[in-house]
This record gives C-alpha cells, structure tokens and sequence, in this order.
C-alpha cells in the first residue's frame, strides 16, 4: 500500500479535528498490544499499578529527560524515532523498577522489542530475516510517509493506549500497523476462522484415550523457494502418522 499520496490529506484532516475529540478503541491495536507487550498493557490499563512505577525518582528522571530528547528533535522524524529507542542503562532501571514473579525480564524482553521494532522500521536496520521481515524496498518519500502516518496514529487518542507508560510502545505498534506488519496476532482469534473446524473437533475428541496426544515432526528443507513441504519432509509426517496410529493401537488394546 502507498501511503505517500494521502499524507497530505491525512495531515488536513488532522488538522480540523476538534481538539475536545475523545479516545476511540482501536480492536487491531489492541490485540496487537497485548500479544507482544503484555507486561506494559497491564500497566497502562491498571493505573494503580503504573502510577507508582513512574513516580520512583530514577524512572521519573528517565521519562522525563526521553520526553525531553523528543521535545528536542521538533519535527525532524529520524530524530524522533531515534530518542524513543531505550538506552541499555535504561531499559535495565525500568526493568528493575516493575515488581512481580519474573516480571522484571518481561519488561526486559517488551523493551528489547521496542527497540527491534524501532531501528527496523523507522531507523532502517536491516531485519533479522529480510524476506519475511521489515518494510520491505521503500523509496525515500514513501518511507518518510510511513514514520510520518505511524507518528500521527501513535499521538491519536485511543483507549488503552501504551502511551501512558511511554510513547515509544504506542509508536513501536504503529509502525506494525503502518507497514502492515500486524501477523502477530493474523490468526486472532485462534479457535475461529481457519481453526475453527480443528477446534470444534477437538473439544469432541475423548483425550483420555490417548497416550500421546501431540508429536513434534522435524522438518526437513524445503530449499527450494515456493516449496511448501520438501519430499523428507512429506516422509517425516508419514513415519510420525504410522508412529501415532501405532501408539493409539497399543494404548487402546
């Protein structure tokens, strides 16, 4: 999808929307939110919880001068992106600051991805995984309507919004959005739409009567693009199919 046409109309239509308008929900970005950044949803969504995170001193401190980094950049949008991504230092304060059974390397972890998402899709670092990651070969004026929309939709209200922990999460799911990058969460939710007849069969199924009720089949290949199952790989199911019905046989006699 070109994004650069309508940039300038978007930026019209922004510009004439009444500044009492209220927070909307967006389902999408929700979803999104929670399947990648549970720990920091939970926080923005609980205020009790968040309240006193952001108040301790160092985090305070933190937040205050990351504001002041973007505040700095004015409308220069590399700038921007770049002072939302979390410094080392940081990252481990914050993390140090959220209490709870293994919920300072959660927070380690939600913030490590920020930063993924941050240098991949607005700083231009090449993905781990080009093929399947990433933007994609963008030219420039195309790349800079894409930071610029993921910027607008990242400050528009929304309920539920990760923003009031720190505005890089809500910018950092933005530019998913934006470069229709939102597969995390393509098959939500998962026991409708293609699951659907898988699920329903399930709940029907009688586990008790199975001993094995899962097997993991190694895959093998393809090397071949375009080749959704190599030939070992077509053999491997079949040996892990006569394995399974073998052991169904055994556990029922």
């Amino acid at each position: 999808m070109r994004i650069a046409p309508i940039v300038a109309a978007a930026a019209l239509v922004l510009a004439a929307a009444p500044a009492s308008a209220g927070a909307v929900r967006d389902v999408k970005m929700e979803l999104l939110a929670r399947r990648l950044f549970p720990l920091l949803t939970a926080l923005a969504d609980s205020p009790d919880k968040l309240g006193p995170v952001r108040a301790r001193p160092e985090i305070a401190a933190i937040l205050q001068a990351r504001r002041s980094a973007r505040a700095a950049c004015g409308d220069d949008l590399s700038c921007i992106a770049q002072a939302m991504v979390w410094t080392k230092s940081d990252a481990a304060t914050l993390s140090a600051a959220v209490t709870g059974n293994g919920a300072a390397a959660q927070a380690a972890r939600e913030i490590g991805g920020i930063n993924v998402i941050l240098r991949t899709y607005a700083l231009g670092q090449s993905p781990n995984y080009p093929e399947i990651d990433g933007a994609g070969t963008l030219d420039p004026q195309e790349t800079r309507a894409r930071l610029q929309a993921a910027l607008w939709l990242a400050d528009a209200p929304r309920e539920g919004s990760l923003a009031a922990f720190d505005p890089s999460a809500e910018f950092a799911l933005a530019l998913l959005d934006t470069n229709d990058r939102t597969d995390a969460i393509g098959f939500e939710p998962l026991g409708e739409g293609l699951n659907a007849p898988a699920m329903q069969r399930a709940r029907s199924i009688d586990w008790k009567r199975y001993r094995y009720t899962a097997l993991i089949v190694t895959g093998v290949g393809p090397e071949v693009p375009d080749m959704p199952l190599s030939p070992f790989g077509k053999y491997h199911l079949r040996l892990a199919a006569e394995r399974g019905d073998a052991a169904t046989r055994r556990s029922s006699s």
